[in-house]
């Protein structure tokens, strides 16, 4: 290769004090033949002078839009290879190196694709953004099969993460990013070319996503902030713009199809009816009802996950021996208790148990870095009656959950055998306080692992039989958990809240309030009662 191999674009729009590290992290990469192309969409913030100390390609415009900017930087490009950086990202050492080296000894690819993290306001917030399809950071390249349907749920991979062929690229042209859609213009983008295009994965984190409100896109909430119900809606809309353009390109695999279309009534049907929240599909609740938990289910963005970790956080801090497992703190905290009363939890839990909803409970379980915690195989709810009453388990991933971190793991259909015999566990190892061990048999094989992002949560029948390993890695697996039962419970004692509906409930006997005042404040109040419940009624089995 000579002359320019390697065209970088980067779009920007008022982000001068970012861009720098953006432009940076690109010439720290060491590669030769390297053309480097900013398109300023109409700054106003001194982005031309930040520029203007790196020997790179500068291009102003009025304002456009993103999806502007990038087709005139696709347009000038001349290199060999085309990648994309936003200008609050930046990229990770050897990322140009390794790309180089792939596209040479995988000729027959058109484009590879590297794995990110994620950072909010300055906070790591996902490890690694490929777990959407099914790949572990550190293994090798893979093709991504034709008949992939991932992406009929949302966006796969980010836009930095992504360098193709430029006559590849151009295939994808004249406009290759939708000027229309001002935001999912990646997700189409993304979809045309899987569909077109040869695309080699490799699962190793290269790049760094940032992301902070400056108040730029009043269309869709920052991270952390629930949408309003015109950004829903807006949000919602431009979903379908990208699946009907699916479906008019054609071509795809008779399954692919199949999802695509099922998809699109959903979203058509939402629309209709005003729906703005989570709603599982007529799949999905014939698969809780088959197998006994239905995953993974979107309830929490970026920003909500990681509010509600540096919450626990915190907590735990101060917690003691009783840091990695903490119960009842939607009573005390009000991140716990938005948790807990999450409009999006409870419409899919809904679905599954009609709309008079209690929270029985919640418990947080933090398996530590390299620790021996594990969870046996056993049922929810062997003493505390939950069997009695519609009853459904959310565990909300604060943390990405994997097999290495040691994840709920679940054996699909064993809800409908019933109760089983359990004996208390004597294991050392178990990390919940008090558990019963089911004294049957469990086929390993058969087990299915629960795989979570953070912010996506699963939904479990009370007797699946279920338990979870110990983390094997370097980090925290950190899962969230509510019992959500109905007003047919029979046994007063807890304090339960009402998250929704007016049904009967006098002979549960007075319905908590929680009581949300400052941390301090909170903890004490928290810590008094976590002692007393202790006390009077034990510490009862949970889930995984």
């Amino acid at each position: 290769m000579g002359g320019i191999t390697h065209s970088v674009v980067i779009p920007t729009y008022n982000r001068a004090k970012y861009l720098t590290d953006a432009l940076r992290s690109v010439f720290e990469q060491g590669c030769e033949g390297v053309e480097v192309i900013v398109v300023d969409d109409g700054s106003t913030d001194g982005t031309r002078e930040a520029v203007s100390q790196f020997g790179v390609r500068y291009v102003y415009q009025e304002n456009r839009g993103t999806s502007a900017a990038k087709n005139l930087g696709i347009n000038l490009a001349r290199g060999e290879l085309v990648s994309f950086l936003d200008s609050d990202d930046v990229w990770l050492p050897g990322k140009m190196r390794l790309e180089r080296e792939l596209f040479m000894k995988h000729p027959e690819a058109d484009a590879v694709v590297t794995d990110h993290n994620s950072w909010v306001e300055g906070r790591l917030f996902l490890e690694s953004g490929l777990c959407s399809i099914g790949l572990e950071v550190g293994r090798g390249p893979r093709m991504l099969p034709r008949d992939l349907d991932d992406w009929v749920e949302g966006k796969l991979f980010a836009t930095c993460c992504l360098t193709m062929r430029r006559p590849a690229l151009l295939e994808l042209g004249p406009e290759f990013f939708d000027v229309s859609l001002q935001s999912f213009e990646d997700w189409d983008f993304e979809v045309r070319m899987l569909r077109r295009c040869r695309v080699l994965v490799v699962p190793r984190v290269l790049a760094s996503v940032r992301r902070f409100d400056d108040g730029t896109r009043v269309d869709r909430p920052f991270s952390g902030r629930p949408p309003t119900p015109g950004q829903r809606r807006t949000i919602l809309e431009r979903r379908r713009v990208v699946l009907d353009k699916a479906v008019r390109m054609g071509g795809w695999t008779p399954g692919v199809a199949e999802k695509l279309e099922a998809a699109r009534g959903e979203l058509a049907a939402a629309l209709d009816a005003g729906q703005t929240g989570v709603t599982l599909s007529a799949e999905e609740v014939a698969r809780y009802e088959r197998d006994g938990a239905v995953f993974p289910v979107r309830v929490l963005d970026e920003g909500e996950a990681a509010r509600c970790r540096a919450g626990f956080e915190e907590l735990e801090s101060r917690a003691g021996d009783a840091r990695g497992y903490l119960g009842w703190t939607h009573l005390f905290f009000r991140w716990a208790c938005d948790l807990a009363l999450n409009p999006s939890i409870l419409d899919a839990v809904e679905q599954l148990i009609g709309r008079d909803i209690l929270v029985y409970g919640t418990l947080i379980l933090c398996k530590h870095p390299q620790g021996p915690s594990r969870v046996r195989w056993h049922q929810d709810g062997t003493h505390s009656g939950l069997h009695l009453s519609p009853t459904v388990t959310a565990w909300v991933a604060l943390s990405d959950s994997t097999p290495e971190n040691g994840c709920m793991r679940v054996v699909p259909g064993s809800h409908r055998l019933g109760r089983l015999p359990h004996a208390p566990s004597s294991a050392t190892d178990n990390l919940l306080k008090r558990s019963d061990e089911v004294q049957v048999e469990i086929d390993e094989a058969s087990a299915r692992d629960i795989v979570l992002r953070a912010g996506e949560m699963s939904l479990h029948h009370y007797s699946i039989v279920h338990g979870s390993n110990p983390n094997r890695s370097d980090a925290k697996r950190i899962g969230f958990i509510i019992r959500y039962v109905t007003p047919q419970f029979p046994r007063a004692g807890a304090p339960f809240v009402r998250a929704r509906g007016a049904g009967d409930c006098a002979h549960l006997g007075p319905l908590r309030e929680p009581s949300l005042g400052e941390f301090e404040e909170s903890f004490e109040a928290w810590a008094a009662f976590s002692r007393e419940w202790e006390q009077s009624r034990g510490a009862g089995a949970e889930s995984s």
